[in-house]
């Protein structure tokens, strides 16, 4: 790991007690049923290395499950994906969230310090007992690490753990999302808050320039 990925994980904080830093094997994806021949094709040539680098459940750290009838929290996993080159970057993600059944929090990285960071909320399928189904996908342009503008650097800085409610997981992943919409929100202000959410989201949501589908947090 480069010295600006390793800040970046200094900076989110999460518990060491959560630290897995395991290899997920790319074979996961590109036998899953779920996955089309041209993602597959995209994952052999975009993605280097796939590490699931943190377990956020209640035995690793102090924080409860969630669960109500349209969705549940058991764990979040954070995942790092290294790629040979930044193309194609949402795409994966999208795939990546479908596959595996929880939660996920992605951090996307290229070249010595780009990075995107990736998140899409889960609800029951209803068509399938079971199964899950993403929402949406929140998902940011590419970060130079080490030139970080100003609302990426409070962007960033406000996704790290004890700024966190840690009452259970659903609250963790809620507060991320907000964060990642006032990320988005950010691209239209010009300065990163969680203040004006809400009324922004709104105002810029029913003028048709934000999508709830697909939330693309940033231009490339």
């Amino acid at each position: 790991m480069n010295k600006a990925m390793a800040d970046l994980w200094e900076t989110f904080r999460f518990p060491e007690t959560a630290l897995l830093a395991r290899r997920v094997p790319k074979k996961q994806f590109l036998d899953s049923g779920q996955v089309m021949a041209g993602d597959k094709k995209l994952f052999r040539k975009q993605v280097k290395n796939i590490h699931w680098q943190y377990t956020l459940k209640p035995f690793t750290c102090p924080v409860l499950p969630y669960r109500d009838a349209k969705r549940e929290y058991p764990e979040i996993a954070v995942l790092q994906i290294e790629l040979t080159a930044p193309k194609g970057h949402r795409r994966i993600a999208e795939v990546i969230h479908r596959v595996i059944p929880y939660p996920l929090f992605l951090v996307f990285a290229v070249d010595p310090d780009r990075l995107a960071l990736s998140i899409a909320p889960k609800r029951f399928s209803q068509a399938e007992q079971g199964a899950f189904v993403a929402e949406r996908f929140f998902t940011t342009n590419w970060m130079e690490i080490t030139h970080l503008k100003e609302p990426e650097s409070a962007f960033i800085h406000s996704l790290a753990w004890d700024h966190l409610p840690l009452t259970h997981y659903e609250a963790v992943y809620n507060t991320w999302l907000d964060r990642f919409t006032g990320y988005a929100c950010a691209r239209f202000s010009g300065s990163f808050t969680t203040d004006r959410l809400k009324k922004e989201w709104r105002g810029w949501h029913g003028a048709g320039r934000l999508s709830l589908k697909y939330l693309s947090c940033g231009g490339n």
